[in-house]
Order: structure tokens, then sequence, then C-alpha cells
């Protein structure tokens, strides 16, 4: 069988799997591509227990939203929200420690006591996790963790992949403390369920520690946090001894509280990690201005409602200034050539200490062309990686004859050999290939040009020599920087935006 029957034979049963299910976008902030989506599924609930899904799913979103949940609330404007509906034969889930046991027919195999754990609930097979899975992709979007009710009244949840509760009157404070794991990769902070004194190496998680000290969060120590002094208290990570966390209590140590500091930190991190907070950038493409002519730049602040974060506008490369959601581009301000225009917006929040202040950071640029000009560039697309695209960008006017000059910014410092690739246009992402985020704006056919930087380097610039050649004149060719940077996608190389030229006389 060809791969491509084998695909379309996928299509469609995907299809076939999607007609039976009931799919509803809870919360709609925004283009699915843009923001981190959340799927709720439900396990254990009848068709005619739909409405009590409904109302279940209803009432995650509203807790998420709430002062005790901080940062969700904060960052919910980050989120969308889907839910996927699959009846399951039986209510309920499994009590395999149960006397007699109790066994379901559920449509994802929830079961308590996995791992030996009686109040870990979790889809307890593969089966069951590869449906809940398939489910999930039914959404407009899911970004990897899903979060799955079960209809039980028995307390209890665990955390993987999924952030599995029951739906009992603790459901809402569950689930905060298993999206903590899921979505945030946070450590459990209770002491118990591990004999004897932990021994062994440091954590990957950042709220707990083999480590007395408590180091690992020394930005915080010393400090005033949300239950106590940020310090080294002992007994997290199911042991009593030889594990400390950094308060005396958190969210992902009970029921009821608030995230302790260095928890709030990480989940900030990870918000600014998934999305860019600078939305709508309007108008999209190249600015053509004709003198006396005005255009307004603006886009949409998605922490609008954070108290801690500055917006600022720069031209040209200059000095920062403070700024607000919308920017003024005035053709005589600007003079006759090509201008960019940037906005900055960074969070300033103070539950942030730990955390390189570029990731806090979000840029978008607009390329503006003030009167006629011979030829023209404009940028495409845009560069990767997502968090802070290399973006290129030039104040030249493509001519024969002519020296076109380049320059760039956000440049991975892991970049070790950058060129320019000049070519025909083309869109093409390039996910495929490891390159998650980037895309391909130039067939690269015409010339490839090194780049002149040095590499640890954040900036540098490219030069393109244009043959003094009348039968260019009209060519529409596309530019486009690739680099060799380590670290920041699968297969280690990254591209930026495109500059589409005309080549003018």
């Amino acid at each position: 069988m060809s791969r491509w029957m084998t695909l379309g034979l996928a299509i469609l049963g995907a299809a076939g799997l999607a007609s039976a299910q009931t799919v509803t976008t809870v919360v709609d902030n925004g283009d699915p591509s843009e923001l981190y989506d959340i799927v709720i599924l439900g396990d254990g609930y009848q068709a005619s227990e739909q409405s009590q899904f409904d109302a279940d799913v209803a009432d995650i979103v509203a807790a998420f939203q709430t002062g005790i949940n901080f940062p969700y609330n904060a960052y919910f404007g980050c989120y969308n929200v889907h839910s996927v509906f699959r009846a399951s034969v039986e209510s309920g889930a499994d009590h395999p420690d149960a006397d007699p046991v109790i066994t379901r027919n559920t449509a994802y195999d929830a079961s308590y006591n996995t791992g030996g754990t009686p109040r870990c609930l979790y889809l307890s097979t593969s089966a069951g996790r590869a449906l809940a899975s398939s489910d999930a992709a039914l959404a407009p979007d899911s970004d990897g963790r899903v979060i799955v009710l079960v209809n039980d009244s028995r307390y209890g949840g665990c955390a993987s992949t999924f952030a599995v509760s029951y739906n009992g009157g603790s459901m809402e404070s569950v689930q905060a403390h298993e999206w903590g794991h899921s979505f945030g990769g946070l450590a459990d902070e209770y002491d118990y369920g591990a004999d004897g004194t932990y021994s062994g190496p440091e954590f990957a998680q950042p709220n707990v520690t083999n480590s007395s000290t408590g180091n690992k969060w020394a930005a915080w120590l010393g400090e005033t946090g949300i239950q106590s002094v940020v310090g080294a208290y002992e007994g997290a990570r199911y042991y009593a001894t030889g594990v400390w966390r950094p308060e005396t209590n958190c969210k992902m140590r009970s029921n009821g509280v608030h995230f302790c500091s260095i928890c709030r930190e990480h989940l900030i991190k990870r918000f600014h990690e998934e999305v860019n907070m600078i939305a709508d950038p309007t108008p999209t493409g190249l600015v053509s201005l004709a003198s006396g002519e005005t255009q307004l730049l603006s886009f949409t602040n998605r922490i609008a409602n954070r108290p801690n974060h500055t917006i600022e506008w720069r031209v040209d490369g200059g000095t920062w200034a403070l700024g607000s959601d919308s920017f003024v581009a005035n053709a005589d301000v600007l003079g006759t050539g090509n201008h960019l225009i940037e906005v900055r917006v960074t969070d300033t929040s103070q539950a942030v200490r730990f955390v390189a202040p570029s990731l806090l950071q979000h840029n978008h640029t607009w390329s503006i062309e003030v009167g006629a000009v011979p030829g023209l560039a404009m940028s495409v697309g845009t560069g990767c990686p997502s968090t802070l695209p290399t973006t290129i960008y030039t104040f030249a006017t493509p001519t024969i004859g002519a020296s076109f000059v380049l320059g760039f910014f956000n440049m991975p410092t892991s970049a070790t050999v950058a060129v320019f690739m000049l070519g025909t246009p083309t869109s093409a992402p390039l996910d495929v290939i490891g390159m998650e985020g980037c895309s391909l704006y130039t067939t690269g056919d015409v010339a490839t040009i090194s780049a002149l930087f040095s590499p640890g380097a954040t900036t540098g610039a490219g030069i393109i020599d244009l043959p003094n050649d009348g039968g260019l004149i009209g060519e529409v060719w596309t530019t486009q920087l690739a680099a060799i940077a380590i670290g920041t996608t699968t297969l280690g190389v990254i591209t930026s935006n495109g500059i589409q030229m005309t080549i003018g006389n």
C-alpha cells in the first residue's frame, strides 16, 4: 500500500471518528496557532451525562480565572479552551483497590490506585491513552497537554501528559494542582509516599532540590514569599527527608492555597515560552506612505491586565521610548526612504526574578517605505525561533549595478555559520524536517552569500552585489538568512523572515 493511500485511509478514519464526538470551543482568545490550546476530555460520563461534563468544564474554566490560581488567571488570555465529549458505556472509574473490586467500562480506562497509590487517578491502559490523544486531536488545536475530568466522587488525580482529576467537591483545586504538573512541569511538594531519606541526584523540576541551601532559587532566598519567607524547608517530592521545597506551603503541596513564589515564577516563564504577548499587529506587510500621509500602527497587548509591564517603541534602531499599544507613523517626520518601526512589550512582573530578561520581551517590527523609490524591498513572513525570531531588514533599494545591504538582529548566540540565500520567492513550512516554527521564503537558486557576523553576536549584515544588467529590471527575488544554531530547533538550523526585492534601476 502506498504511503499516500495509507495517509488517505488515516484521514478518512479520523473524519469518521470526529463525527461521533462533540467538539466545543469553550474559550476563544484568538488564533490557535498563536496561543496555548487546552483540550478537556471526560471519562466515565454516559451519553445522558453530557450536561454534567459541560458543567464541570465550565467550573474548571472559571476556577482557572480566580486569584487563588495565580498566575493562571493573570495570563488566561494566553489560553484557548476546547472540550471533546465521548460518551462512556458506564459512569465512574475503576477501583482496583476496593473490596470487592469495582470495574467500569469507560472510554479512556481511568483507574484509581495507579502505581499502587490509592488516590492516583490516571488513564490505566495504553489503548485508553491513545484514544484520549486521538480525541484531543479533534479540537481546533492541541498543544500536547490535555485535561481529563473523571466522573467519579472518590477523591483523586494524577498528571503526566494528561492532567487527570475526579469531578467531586475539590475538583477545581485538584485540577489546578495537576495542571501545574502537566503545563508547568512542577513537582509535588508533599512529603509522604516514599520511604527513607532521598540521596539521589538533583531534580529537573524547579520547585524541589536535594540541597539544604536552597541555592536552586538563590534569587529568592530570604525574601517574603506567598506562604512564608523563601528558604529551604525539608520534606517534598514524597520524601520526608533529603528533599527541600521553597516555602512552608504551596498548591503543589496542599489544596486550597496559592502557588509558592518559585512555582509562580516558573509558570509565568512557561506562558512567555508558549505565547507571543504581541497579538494582531496591524497593518501587515510593507507600509507605503507618500509625503503628508500617516499610518496608525497598532497591536493587541495580551498582558494588558498585568500592572507590571512596559510598552516601548523605536524608529530605525534609535532610542526606545515608552508608549501605548499604538503609534502614528508620519511620512514627513520619517523622511523619504525605508524605515523600521519596532514595538517591544516587556513583562516586568515582580513575580519573576530568575529568568533571562529576553524571555519576558516580545517584539514586532513594521517596514515603512516613504516616497517613490526605484525598485522595492518588503519584508515577508517571520523568522524563527518563535520566542525571539531572527529578523533581517534593509534600508537599501535593490537597483541594478548597486550593492544591496542588509542587516539582521536576534541571531541566536549559538550560531556558527550564516548565509543569505537569494532566489525565486516561495513559501513552505519547515517543521517537517525538524525546524520547528521556521519557513522557507526563497528557493536560493540565484546566489548564496556569506553573512557578516562574529560567532556569539546577535547582529550582523550582508551585502548582495546586483549585476549592472538591464534585463534584471522588474525581476522579483527574495533573500533570506539561514544559520546553523545548535539548540534552537531539532535540526539545529534557523531561518529569518524574507526580504522580497523588485529590482529597479
